[in-house]
């Protein structure tokens, strides 16, 4: 299990937040990081050579935000987010070829309950992972369902309690070990990895274009990058960006 702290502040007031919270497992047998931005919207990365048959991989992951003046806690944008909980499971059919990749997060709201969640989002899918040219690529179909979990917020009263989607996306992964050897003894059995990601809402009727739940997301660009030392230690950086296909 990893913990990890959150920095997830200093937006406008009353904004939720616009995470890709689908993970990323299968990354070629390099990296540290956090796959949020993946696996968002998961953690961790494989080691060693993928498998071809049959198999279950995951990772759990528990965060807390120890500074939010505004991070929402709901998709109705109530309440502020204290902890985030959550894994990542891929269901390997075809080894990395045919997967079924699974999200699950949690929140809690530090003004109702420390404890208790407020949100829950669930993420599946079907995705297949291949070599390529400078690294791998996979490309797959996911379905996202982010609901209230407490019975409070506005959402109670006005029936928009959750939004949801379906959307294709391709990414791309690389991994500079696997291209500069002498990498692992400069950072002590570590990697410099990461990705970029390309997205398609291909159904959408209620899943959010801002922070300030308008409009209606159409393209999700991100981009994610770790370096890892030691085996034990990793800096990332994620960056997501949503289009609105009801304006441009």
């Amino acid at each position: 299990m990893l913990l990890a702290a959150l920095p997830l502040a200093g937006m406008a007031e009353g904004e939720a937040r616009a995470l890709d919270k689908q993970g990323a497992a299968h990354r070629g047998g390099t990296g540290a990081g956090t796959g949020d931005g993946t696996r968002g919207e998961g953690t961790g990365a494989d080691v060693g050579p993928p498998a071809a048959g049959p198999q279950v991989s995951g990772q759990l992951f528990l965060g807390i935000l120890p500074y939010n003046p505004t991070y929402a806690a709901r998709p109705d944008n109530t309440g502020r987010a204290l902890l985030r909980a959550g894994g990542h499971v891929d269901v390997d059919l075809l080894g990395e070829h045919l997967f079924i990749p699974l999200d699950l997060n949690l929140f809690t709201d530090r003004d109702s309950s420390a404890l208790r969640p407020s949100e829950v989002d669930l993420i599946g899918g079907v995705a297949s992972t291949w070599k390529v040219p400078g690294g791998r690529t996979e490309m797959g179909a996911r379905g996202e369902w982010d609901a209230t979990a407490d019975g409070k917020g506005k959402g109670e009263t006005t029936g928009k309690r959750s939004q949801g989607y379906v959307d294709v996306r391709a990414r791309f992964m690389a991994s500079l070990g696997e291209h500069l050897k002498t990498l692992d003894g400069a950072l002590r059995g570590g990697d410099i990895s990461g990705w970029l990601t390309l997205g398609w809402f291909t159904w959408n009727p209620v899943y959010f274009a801002r922070p300030d739940n308008t409009g209606r997301a159409l393209l999700r660009y991100a981009a994610h990058l770790d370096a890892a030392f030691w085996r034990r230690l990793a800096v990332f950086a994620d960056g997501t960006f949503f289009t609105d296909g009801d304006r441009n």
